[in-house]
């Protein structure tokens, strides 16, 4: 579709009310402002994808994909991520002012989480992190300082009863 001889994404009318309903949906809360965030981010998404990409770009990635096939990654930069801790990941997250950057550093700092220990649910709210034993796994303090590479002192474990521990995400 193009307006005024511009490139435009366009959405479908079901999509349009389903989008609707589902911001319809949302809690005021912290979690629904993540949500809304990542409503808005697929609305965008699927209108990009939808655009009417020129020619040229074609050509150029059609080029690039050349290369690629053909083993030539001279225009590619190799870069080595360092390893980050914990700490480093909470870190992002309390230095986070806008909201791509908090939902950002909230998923990477739960995927870290949820990679070092096997068996919890975990999830952000109030500015901490809450780690969920599930199941039968066999859980507590030390272990979650063990697998995380923290001190101790740092989980609040006031609530083991109920198998869950949390960890307040404060710039460290």
């Amino acid at each position: 579709m193009i307006v005024n001889g511009k490139n435009a994404g366009y959405a479908l009318r079901d999509e349009i009310f389903d989008w609707q309903d589902k911001l319809d949906d949302l809690d005021y809360s912290e979690e629904g402002l993540t949500e809304l965030y990542l409503l808005t981010e697929n609305i965008l998404d699927t209108l990009e994808s939808r655009l009417d990409l020129s020619e040229e770009f074609i050509e150029e990635m059609k080029a690039i994909r050349q290369d690629i096939d053909s083993g030539d990654m001279s225009d590619f930069v190799k870069v080595e991520l360092p390893e980050k801790s914990f700490f480093d990941y909470v870190n992002d997250y309390a230095n986070a002012k806008k909201i791509g950057d908090v939902v950002q550093a909230s998923s990477l700092l739960l995927y870290y989480v949820k990679d070092h220990i096997s068996g919890v649910d975990a999830y952000i709210s109030h500015n901490r992190l809450y780690i969920k034993q599930k199941d039968d796994t066999s859980l507590s303090t030390s272990i979650i300082a063990d697998l995380l590479d923290i001190k101790a002192k740092d989980i609040d474990d006031r609530n083991t009863f109920e198998l869950e521990w949390s960890i307040l995400l404060n710039r460290r």
